[in-house]
C-alpha cells in the first residue's frame, strides 16, 4: 500500500475533534491498522512547523518530525516540478532514517520543544539534527495512542521502525 492519510485541523482543537467523529475515527483506526503513515497538519501553523506523521509498528507508534533551523524555522523544500511562485513544504525526516518512538519521545522531551540529534564518530554527517515538537503534536499522538489501545492491533514483524537515540536540549 503506498499512500498517507492527511489529516488537517480546521480549528484549534480540530485534531481531536477529528477523533471525536465517529467516522473518521474509524478511518484513522483502520488505516494505522492497515500501516498507513497519518500525516498532520496543526490550525493556525502556516508554514507546517507542527506537521507530524505517525505510523503503527510492532504494535507502537512511531513518528517523523518537522526538521528545523537553529532558529526553529522549518527546513522548507519545494515541490517538483518548480511552480512560481514555488510551493515549499516542511522536510519531514524519515528520508533520512530518524523516526522516533512515540513514548519515548513524550518521555524523554517533558516541556521541552526541541530534539537535537548529534552525530556520532562514525556517522558521514557533521552537523546537529534539530526538529520541533510541540504540546499540540503530543497531544495529538497521545490521543492516536488512545484510540489504539482500544482494540486490538496486528503486530507487524516485517517492519523495521527502529527509534535513534535521543539527546535533548
Amino acid at each position: 500500500m503506498d499512500r498517507t492519510t492527511h489529516v488537517v485541523a480546521c480549528a484549534s482543537d480540530g485534531l481531536v475533534r477529528v477523533l471525536n467523529n465517529p467516522n473518521w475515527r474509524s478511518v484513522i483506526r483502520h488505516d494505522l491498522i492497515a500501516g498507513v503513515p497519518i500525516l498532520a497538519a496543526q490550525f493556525n501553523d502556516p508554514q507546517n512547523r507542527e506537521v507530524v506523521g505517525v505510523r503503527l509498528c510492532d504494535g507502537r507508534l512511531f513518528c517523523r518530525l518537522t526538521s528545523c533551523q537553529p532558529d526553529g524555522s522549518p527546513v522548507l523544500t519545494t515541490l517538483k516540478p518548480v511552480h512560481d511562485p514555488p510551493i515549499y513544504i516542511t522536510l519531514l525526516i524519515p528520508q533520512q532514517g530518524f523516526i522516533f518512538d512515540t513514548e519515548v519521545l513524550i518521555r524523554l522531551l517533558d516541556q521541552r520543544a526541541e530534539v537535537v540529534i548529534t552525530p556520532s564518530a562514525r556517522s558521514s554527517a557533521n552537523e546537529e539534527l534539530r526538529f520541533l515538537f510541540t504540546r499540540r503534536q503530543a497531544d495529538w499522538i497521545r490521543s492516536l495512542e488512545a484510540l489504539c489501545r482500544e482494540c486490538t492491533l496486528p503486530i507487524d514483524s516485517a517492519s523495521n521502525c527502529a527509534a535513534p537515540l535521543l539527546q535533548v536540549t
